[in-house]
């Protein structure tokens, strides 16, 4: 990582990108309705000579030019074909280069150019003059935020339970676990893989002096009431703790609403999302007007700030604590948004009283 350096004056013009993947044939043709005369099976023929497609990002107030979401081609899912992650690669590179002329100089990576570029590692240092950042910094520590708040409408004493991280090998789980720890929260960490595991247990150890559990057997989340999830698994409505919270920031995402409907008890919490009102996404975006990926607004705060750095591979906490602390400074403009599930407003008010009556009934049981 290279000395972080800083802009000041009124006349700052740093803008910055978002860089997504276009994941079907359908998503590409919303973005090039030309491509729509082709016959559907050329589609995944000529995916690597599409060009990718430039989303204006706007301020609501004076329709400036803030940045862009970047939309790029991509129909097949054979990532380990080496020709195919080099075309990959190439687009994504291409795109910066492009972004960059256009004034672009932070840049975030989404799910599939993460895992394309190993975290963003693999073009850290190849485009002289911009920032690349994985956008996990921010998003850790929104999670802190959001598990917080979400404990205490829930009645669940955060300081006493056992937080659960599925996925806490990833590099988003790992950074979420490191900041949890730095609180000195009982932890329940798992993966897949033992190994990692074992490593990431021991650095905490190392750096905090805690000591936290360890498993590969989602049966264990009976026992905590606070889930956080940065990866997909095969998780089940049976292996829920009653009355726990989900905080899903898994992408693909790990929940379902039939998970919800098979436990009314618990809730879950679309993760990740930051409400910006005073941003205007256009008409093509996935996700709710006024709210967007905190991944993303963690490129916009770099670029608001004049950070100049790259942060990817693996996320540092001293980044996070550095992110949150800007994204409070912007308040007026960054907020960590709503609590929604599966995009449906949570009725807080009512998540109160369903909480309260079940920890009565509870009471009641356990005479």
């Amino acid at each position: 990582m290279g000395k972080i350096t800083r802009c000041f004056g009124s006349k700052y013009k740093y803008k910055f990108a978002y860089i997504t993947h276009e994941t079907d044939a359908k998503q590409m043709l919303y973005h090039k309705p030309a491509l729509k005369l082709l016959p559907q099976r050329y589609l995944s023929k000529i995916w690597s000579r599409v060009s990718p497609s430039f989303l204006k990002i706007t301020d609501i107030g004076n329709s400036k030019t803030l940045g862009f979401v970047i939309h790029i081609p991509y129909i097949e899912n054979n990532l380990d074909s080496v020709s195919f992650r080099s075309k990959s690669l190439k687009k994504i590179v291409k795109a910066i280069y492009t972004a960059k002329k256009k004034g672009c100089k932070t840049f975030a990576l989404g799910q599939k150019a993460l895992e394309l570029t190993n975290d963003g590692f693999e073009i850290g240092s190849i485009i002289e003059g911009v920032s690349i950042t994985s956008g996990y910094s921010l998003t850790a520590a929104l999670t802190l935020e959001a598990v917080k708040y979400a404990a205490f409408y829930k009645s669940i004493d955060i300081n006493k339970e056992s937080i659960a991280i599925v996925g806490a090998t990833t590099s988003l789980g790992e950074l979420v676990a490191m900041l949890l720890a730095e609180e000195k929260k009982n932890l329940l960490l798992i993966s897949n893989d033992m190994m990692k595991l074992i490593i990431l247990q021991n650095k905490i150890i190392d750096t905090y002096g805690i000591q936290t559990q360890i498993t590969n057997n989602l049966e264990y989340l009976k026992y905590n009431p606070i889930v956080v999830i940065t990866e997909c698994f095969d998780l089940t409505p049976a292996s829920l703790a009653y009355n726990s919270v989900i905080y899903d920031v898994s992408e693909p995402r790990c929940t379902s609403r039939w998970m919800m409907d098979e436990r009314p008890d618990v809730t879950i919490i679309d993760g990740g999302l930051v409400y910006t009102p005073r941003i205007d996404y256009g008409n093509k975006m996935d996700w709710q007007t006024e709210h967007t990926l905190s991944s993303m607004v963690e490129a916009m705060l770099m670029a608001k700030e004049g950070l100049q750095e790259d942060h990817v591979g693996e996320s540092k906490t001293e980044h996070a604590k550095q992110m949150i602390n800007i994204f409070f400074k912007h308040h007026r403009e960054f907020s960590l948004a709503p609590f929604t599930s599966f995009g449906k407003i949570i009725n807080i008010s009512e998540l109160l009283m369903n909480s309260a009556m079940q920890v009565v009934d509870s009471k009641i049981k356990s005479f």
